[in-house]
């Protein structure tokens, strides 16, 4: 479903605090906003839910927080960035060693050409 416990259930506290009753309307974690949306507002259940990206459902209608770029990290594509610039200089190495070779062996043909046109 999506669901991933009530919020007291996925914190560790102290044991000092432990002993404190649990409130009716503590809030549930969900995996996306399409659960969270499906509790906050259903009837049956009509409790606030928190994504785990932060998107806060609550029944009475107010939505806040959460993350609105959808996209990878910023670190994971600068990761990625670094990474494909490794590899074009890689490319661009293999592209310069096949060049020396071609102009190797155009100057072998010319000579070639010189030997067996000029005997």
């Amino acid at each position: 479903m999506g669901m991933y416990g009530f919020a007291f259930c996925t914190c560790t506290t102290p044991t000092t605090y432990q002993q404190l009753p649990q409130h009716h309307n503590t809030p549930i974690i969900t995996q996306d906003a399409t659960t969270a949306k499906k509790l906050a507002y259903s009837k049956e259940v009509a409790t606030r839910c928190i994504t785990l990206e932060g998107d806060d459902f609550n029944p009475t209608g107010l939505l806040t927080g959460g993350s609105r770029n959808r996209g990878p990290p910023l670190l994971a594509r600068l990761a990625t960035l670094q990474e494909l610039e490794g590899s074009i200089a890689q490319h661009q190495e293999e592209v310069s060693k096949a060049q020396r070779a071609l102009d190797a062996m155009s100057a072998a043909g010319k000579q070639y050409t010189k030997y067996v046109g000029g005997g």
